[in-house]
């Protein structure tokens, strides 16, 4: 009976093999099968102009002619082959007038099929065209904050797509521009802003987020928790005390959602190629001293040597002076000064 069961169970493991096997061969298939697909397609075919990352009246179709082809009804499967793409690229760089944007038509339908049908192939002639100085400067330069949209909605593919095609033209262009959407804890400091929580921050840009004009990501970054900034009067906030909110999206790139859908290669390649950059825009109060300003209204406050208003003065310190937060425990902060004195400030006289 039991060289019975053990002969079950050997085939039963046998088929558990086969069957996921049989799955993962099944579903590279079908990955194949969609490449093929969308090889066969004209540029144009399976978007949806009016869901478009751009505005339908910026895109220009009808316009551009390639061999008598319309530039949107040329076949992905063409421009795939290597002597056509060089013949069609020096097309492109051939501008006929300053209002020739049929190098800028071609970066915006490649965009919108990687926004609407992650078109890997889109993909690839995207970045085929970076490589050239003359086609990056009407395509990705000239719309990168739409490229950088699309990095945010879904970092996930760009990571997969650079690591498939060996190619660091495209990201390295977006971490170029990380002053653009992501912000240092330096800015905070130099416009007197107090950042609330102790949990680490990767803060996006207010006038960035603003400006979006892709509806997904919008929507995605909604899901994102807020960090709250208190601003005491400066230029950024107009002289004003001011609460501003900032989107933190930290978890984008170091939650799970992120690692567990990238294979080993492609963790490397996130881990050697994006987190360097991404790692710079890091808040993380715990792990650094805080910088407060003494606020008060008598023009100076008192240093103690303890945690209340009849311990012993060490020092005085003017209004405005910068002093490093050590302990912000309790009522009374423990401070250090620019001398190196230390000692405890009621919180209300520090911003």
């Amino acid at each position: 009976m039991s060289n019975k069961l053990l002969v079950i169970f050997f085939f039963g493991f046998l088929l558990t093999i086969y069957n996921c096997q049989n799955k993962e061969n099944n579903k590279q298939k079908m990955i194949n099968n969609s490449n093929k697909i969308n090889q066969n397609k004209k540029l144009i075919d399976g978007i949806n102009l009016d869901g478009a990352i751009f505005e339908k009246e910026d895109i220009n179709l009808r316009k551009y002619k390639y061999q008598g082809v319309y530039l949107e009804d040329i076949y992905i499967a063409d421009l795939l082959n290597k002597g056509y793409r060089e013949d069609f690229f020096k097309y492109l760089k051939n501008r006929e007038s300053e209002d020739d944007f049929k190098t800028t038509l071609f970066a915006q339908l490649l965009m919108i099929r990687i926004q609407q049908l992650k078109d890997s192939n889109a993909f690839f002639l995207l970045t085929e065209s970076s490589k050239s100085v003359e086609l990056s400067f009407d395509g990705i330069e000239l719309l990168h904050d739409y490229l950088i949209e699309l990095f945010l909605e879904n970092p996930t593919f760009f990571i997969k797509q650079s690591t498939k095609y060996n190619d660091k033209e495209t990201i390295n262009y977006i971490l170029l521009e990380s002053n653009e959407y992501l912000v240092q804890k330096k800015f905070f400091d130099e416009n007197m802003g107090y950042i609330e929580g102790n949990e680490k921050k990767l803060l996006l840009n207010r006038e960035f987020e603003e400006e979006i004009s892709d509806k997904k990501l919008s929507w995605k970054l909604k899901q994102f928790p807020k960090a709250t900034i208190i601003f005491s009067p400066s230029l950024y906030s107009d002289w004003e005390n001011k609460t501003i909110k900032f989107t933190n999206i930290y978890e984008m790139f170091f939650g799970d959602e992120i690692t567990k859908n990238l294979n080993s290669a492609e963790l490397i390649y996130y881990n050697l190629n994006v987190l360097p950059t991404i790692k710079r825009y890091i808040i993380d109060i715990n792990n650094e001293e805080q910088i407060g300003i003494i606020q008060d209204p008598d023009g100076y406050t008192n240093l103690r040597k303890d945690k209340n208003t009849a311990s012993e003065v060490l020092q005085k310190i003017k209004s405005g002076e910068k002093v490093n937060v050590l302990d912000q425990n309790g009522d009374w902060w423990l401070i250090e000064t620019k001398d190196g004195k230390q000692g405890y400030v009621h919180k209300s006289r520090i911003k």
